[in-house]
């Protein structure tokens, strides 16, 4: 399992230097090092920005990062089809704000960043693969796989909560058993991602749904004290709903779906309903 980013703090910060192209524009699009304000970080800190080359709207990237003389990886991704929100916009590592699907000649700050290098340890980091809203990828074809599979598990995660919350009296409308649940499911992605520790292709899918059931389960907690029950899972529902009609908008998904079809094993339990083991009580 690769090892996840640091976050920055989400304070708008100045560059104080050009951008460093770090690889040739031949795969739709490239990399590039951007330094971050000494003031808000650590002095030689850098963002991984990605720049679309292509002439087609980037939908999802994975990027990673590493120190010269060391296997150990830090990886993110980011899924447009993961997020709740309309495709406007989202805040960068910067705190500035950002389109969430890159468009052609547009700039990205990833979700990596790069801390201060020693003499002993260069930092490096490269954006390995992308999806492209017509359907096709750049980059590493390995890592736009995994990234395709990482996408699956969001989808049947979504999936598995329209079904769930659309039958009736399952949650009934109590936000406290959608808390519950959602732990539940949390509870069981960690068991998915640690049994296949070692395996990229197989752990992408389970970090997927924990994609979905992490932040539904940050998104459904009560806004007040005084927030009705029935409001909070609305909210629910809503989260839902908007998350499964991206889905079902989506060109990119279906068109490489057929280019890296998930494997027998997730695809027959994406396709089961929400396990009912100990269901929560109203």
């Amino acid at each position: 399992m690769r090892l996840s980013s640091t976050p920055l703090p989400l304070a708008r910060l100045v560059i104080l230097a050009a951008c460093t192209p770090l690889f040739a524009q031949d795969r739709g699009y490239h990399t590039e090092l951007q330094l971050a304000d000494e003031s808000h970080t650590p002095p030689g800190t850098r963002y991984i920005v990605l720049v679309n080359d292509s002439q087609k709207p980037i939908e999802a990237y994975d990027v990673t990062s590493g120190c010269t003389g060391s296997r150990a990886r830090g990886e993110a991704r980011y899924d447009e089809l993961s997020l709740q929100g309309a495709r406007d916009g989202i805040i960068a590592s910067n705190g500035a704000s950002q389109p969430s699907i890159l468009q052609p000649g547009g700039r990205m700050i990833t979700r990596m960043t790069l801390g201060p290098s020693r003499p002993d340890c260069e930092n490096t980091g490269e954006v390995d693969a992308v999806l492209f809203a017509d359907g096709t990828y750049g980059g590493d074809t390995d890592a736009a796989r995994d990234l395709q599979v990482y996408r699956d598990g969001v989808v049947a995660s979504v999936r598995d909560w329209v079904s769930t919350l659309n039958q009736p009296g399952t949650l009934s409308t109590n936000a406290g058993a959608i808390q519950t649940e959602a732990q539940r499911r949390q509870d069981k992605d960690f068991v998915g991602i640690r049994a296949t520790l070692g395996q990229h292709t197989a752990s992408s899918y389970w970090y997927g749904r924990l994609a979905i059931d992490g932040n539904l389960a940050y998104q459904i907690k009560p806004r007040s004290q005084n927030e009705a029950p029935e409001e909070t899972f609305q909210r629910a529902v809503q989260m839902a709903a908007t998350l499964n009609k991206k889905i079902q908008d989506d060109v990119a998904l279906k068109k490489l779906d057929a280019i890296f079809p998930l494997p027998p094993a997730f695809a027959a339990q994406s396709n089961l309903p929400p396990p009912q083991n100990n269901p929560p009580k109203p």
